[in-house]
Formats: structure tokens, sequence, C-alpha cells
């Protein structure tokens, strides 16, 4: 069994590497206290720094020490600290995959970010020996009970609510799936409802946006409040401020949240002097624009739009403020091509609905299934209904592939991301592109196939499952 001991890189860990000083290292005083037969140092320190701390530990303690450097934006936004931490422990248990792995997580780093998700981790999905160090103490396990500590994440007092599960996706039943995509999606969206901070949702028209905004709230703390949905479109500024901050006496959208969660579609839409109240909302609790004495609310906003959140800032739809206070949860919805695999699932799915609404019982043949998966589907999910809508009304008993052709009407809708042909030159490199689009449809045939090579290589066009394993060894695809 190896036993892995897992801290991020402080400052006074850092300092304590440097020749002639007198401070202490939490890490190192562990590791020569107790037996490990690995240390995987996390560091979103510089380069120099970090490699001097490892070699100067490793020197030290006669252990294994390696040595994981992630770049952060920031040490405080939560999903970021989450993903990063996630990505480095998958990465360590890979390299000991004929091995089991026995995880301890050394807190006391300096960003309390980075202890919050190391114990969410080890209460969910590791595992792990939770320790911490004092010079006054020395090493200590850390003893948390793991209904206490989702229960403290939603905001409730351990043992006089009931716990929620991080797994328990009842709420998210509405998006059928199998895609790592969507799971990734779900997973990210559980959690998101565990905690009380303000989230963006991001996502082509017709992903369902709203749909897991509502499902987030109905998962959350705040579940017995309203869910008030605002479209900050197609209105004037004086219009978006009454609707939003309320007139004398008429409370606006704001006020009508208070307890539950306010949904903002179309952020990159919310006027500029607008965007500056909600910023004074978030940071205040109060509602500008209230009278005399503005009143205060308790609200959770979820904004939601169609604009790549990387670009929100840089393209000036959602002013810098604004957008930090947002962005403390950031969930992508991917578009219907990306989800691979899960498109036969989501035509079931609508057919049954469609089915109900329309008090018929129609089924849809083999070959309206391969022209629905070969449709690139711009309009995504919403899109997909309104055909199926179509098709049904034009069938008999059985939806025909020229069913389906004639119900796809022309949709042009701008997807977020960039275009790889439209990258600028001084950013591209070659290989590395054609490794990226390969790697893309190599997965999307998998995932549509259910992992079948045979079939995922005929669909590609490659000889046989032999080359497709080739392909995937060359791009160290598992």
């Amino acid at each position: 069994m190896a036993s892995i001991l897992v801290a991020w890189i402080g400052a006074s860990d850092a300092k304590a590497s440097e020749p002639g000083t007198v401070v202490q290292s939490r890490i190192n005083q562990v590791v020569a206290n107790e037996f490990y037969s690995t240390v995987m140092l996390l560091s979103a320190r510089g380069k120099k720094e970090s490699r001097a701390f490892r070699k100067w530990l490793a020197a030290r303690s006669g252990v294994n020490v390696e040595l994981d450097r992630r770049k952060l934006n920031s040490e405080y936004v939560l999903t970021e600290v989450y993903d990063t931490t996630v990505s480095a422990l998958e990465e360590c248990r890979a390299r000991y995959e004929d091995e089991e792995v026995e995880f301890s997580f050394l807190l006391g780093a300096d960003s309390p970010i980075m202890d919050a998700v190391l114990i969410l981790l080890a209460h969910t999905r590791y595992a792990a020996e939770l320790i911490h160090w004092t010079e006054a103490s020395g090493t200590l396990p850390l003893e948390l009970p793991s209904g206490d500590v989702l229960a403290l994440l939603q905001g409730q007092v351990p043992g006089q609510a009931m716990r929620r599960s991080i797994s328990d996706t009842a709420n998210f039943d509405a998006f059928v799936h199998r895609s790592d995509a969507m799971s990734e999606v779900l997973d990210r969206a559980t959690r998101m409802a565990m905690v009380d901070v303000p989230s963006i949702i991001t996502g082509e028209g017709g992903t369902g946006r709203e749909l897991l905004a509502r499902a987030i709230h109905k998962a959350s703390t705040r579940s017995s409040g309203p869910f008030v949905p605002f479209v900050c479109g197609a209105m004037g500024v004086r219009d978006q401020e009454a609707a939003l901050f309320g007139t004398d006496g008429h409370p606006g959208a704001l006020e009508r949240a208070d307890g539950g969660t306010l949904y903002l579609e179309g952020l990159e839409q919310l006027h500029p002097s607008l965007q500056t109240a909600v910023y004074q909302v978030l940071r205040e609790g109060k509602v500008p624009f209230g009278g005399a004495e503005d009143p205060e609310v308790s609200v959770r906003i979820i904004a939601a739009t169609a604009i790549n959140v990387r670009q929100l800032v840089p393209s000036g739809a959602v002013q810098d403020g604004l957008f930090n206070e947002l962005a403390i949860g950031i969930i992508e919805i991917p578009p219907l091509r990306e989800r691979g695999g899960d498109i036969d699932l989501i035509v079931d799915e609508l057919l049954k609905s469609v089915n109900q609404e329309m008090g018929q019982t129609r089924t849809i043949s083999d070959e309206a299934r391969n022209r629905i998966r070969r449709h690139q589907w711009p309009g995504n999910v919403g899109e997909l209904k309104a055909v199926l809508r179509r098709a049904a009304v034009w069938a008999d008993e059985e939806i025909q592939a020229e069913h389906i052709e004639s119900s796809i009407l022309p949709v042009t809708v701008k997807t977020q991301g960039d275009s790889v042909l439209d990258r600028p030159l001084d950013e591209v490199n070659i290989h590395e592109l054609l490794d990226e689009v390969s790697r893309h449809y190599l997965q999307r045939a998998l995932d549509s196939t259910d992992g079948n090579k045979t079939k995922a290589a005929s669909m590609l066009g490659l000889n046989n499952y032999q080359t497709l394993t080739n392909w995937m060894s060359r791009l160290q695809m598992s």
C-alpha cells in the first residue's frame, strides 16, 4: 500500500527552506515524525521556490517527494481550487494504478479555501485522513464526522437536519445523460447546491441553463424560498431598474427573491449602471433605490449567459467587480453535439414528453435516430424537442428519417468558445492543434458507441479497432 501525504506548500514552508532561517515548515515537521512512502507537494507558488522546497524536504527526510505545480488565477475561488486539487490527486492515483493508495491530507495551507477543499474531498471522494500540525501540540488527527461536514456546508446545524449525500442528484434527474461531460456538470451543480454562494451558468441557447439553476435551487438550503427568474434583455435601463429593484410600493425581483434565489438570464444585457447596483447588493445585502432606507435582502444570485465566461469581462459585457462577486461557482453546460452518448437517452425522454403532451404513442425508427445523430443541433436540446414535436405531428405511428429531415429548420446560433479555424496565428502549435481535434473526435465516437472500438473506428473511417487503439495510444488516451 502506498501511504501518501498531500499538502499545499505554504509561505512558511518555502521560507523554512531558505539558508539561515529559523521558520519551521509544518510539512517537514509531520514527515519527520510520521511515516509516509511518498509526499505529494501541491504548489501554486513560483517554479524556483517550489523546486527549492521539494529538494530541501527530500534531502532532510529521505522520503520520495513529488512536486505538482498548478497555476491558479486565485487561491480563493472555490471551484478553481477544487478542480485543480482533484486533477492533481487523480493523476497521482493513476501513477499507482497497481497499488492501493491511502491519502493523508495536511491542513494549514495559506488559503482557507484550499483547506476547505481538502476537508470536503476527505469526506466525499477520497476517504482520506485529515491531519494538522502546531508547534505546541505537534501532529494531530482532525476528526470530523462526514455528516457534520456536509451539514455545515449546507448551513445546517449538525444533527438537526437531514444530511444530503454529495452524490445525491435527485434534483437533477431532468438531465438524462451518460457522457462524462454532463456527469462533471451535474457533479459541480450538486456541490454548488451545498454552498450558499453566487454562481454563473454558461451555455448555448437550448442547453438548459434555467433548468439547471432551478435544480440547484431545489437541492439547496434555500429550496423552501422563492425562485425568481429575471430576463435582462428586451428592456431599457429604466424598465430594467423598476423590474429588478422595484418602485414605490411595488417590490422588484430582488425583494421578491428574498430568502430564495434570483436567476438573472442574459447577464451581459444588464445595463452597466444596474450591474453596479447588483454588485452593491452582493456586497452589502441591501436593495438600492429602495427609498429612505434600503431594504435588506438575503438572496442567492445565479446568473446565466450564452457568452463564454472567459470573454465576459474582456469583451466589456460584464464589469469585473460584479464578475468577481458572481464567479464563485462557474458551471459551463456543454452543447448537445459534445455530449457523446447522450443523444439517444435524450431522444427517448423527449419523445415520452411529446407523446404525453399530444396524447399519442409515437415511436422512432433506427433510421430517424441516425439522422438525429448526424445533425449538429446548434439549438441544442430545445431545438431537438421542437423537431420531435413537428415530426410527431407528421408521423402516423413511427417517426421516420424523412419526418426528422422535414422538421429540421435552419437555426443560426453563435456558439460559445473560440473556433479552431479562427485562433490567432501566434498562438497556434499545429501539432498540438491536430492532436486536440483528434482527441475530441475519438472521444466523441467512443462515447456514442459506449466504448465499442470497432464501431467507433468504422464511424471515424479508420480501418479497424487496432488502428483506433494505435491512435489512442499515440494521443495518450486511456
